[in-house]
């Protein structure tokens, strides 16, 4: 059975890592909050799997181009609000040497 084979002695170390970041303009005029994780392992005697994935929201204000009105310095602002998300797998396997 392969997943009683011994495994390479150069592998990738399994992990699982996550990570939070969280992003503030002055005033509160812009915020990004952004959430990671990834996960890696062997698998089998030769092969190796990576999982990650991101989720990030942007919200608040941003100029909209046009000038200030007349007598204010206050460029005309929008509201803005953004969420994504992204993930990504990868499956890789490494062969044994082939003998001739």
């Amino acid at each position: 059975m392969a997943l009683s084979m011994p495994r390479p002695s150069a592998r990738a170390d399994d992990s699982i890592a996550y990570k939070y970041e969280n992003y503030r303009e002055e005033d509160g005029r812009i915020t990004v909050v952004t959430e990671s994780g990834s996960v890696n392992e062997d698998v089998a005697a030769y092969g190796h799997i990576q999982l990650s994935g991101t989720i990030d929201a942007v919200a608040g204000a941003t100029p909209t181009g046009r000038p200030a009105p007349p007598g204010s310095d206050q460029v005309p602002l929008t509201e803005i609000f953004s969420r994504r998300k992204a993930w990504n797998g990868d499956y890789s396997e490494q062969f044994p040497e082939l003998q001739h």
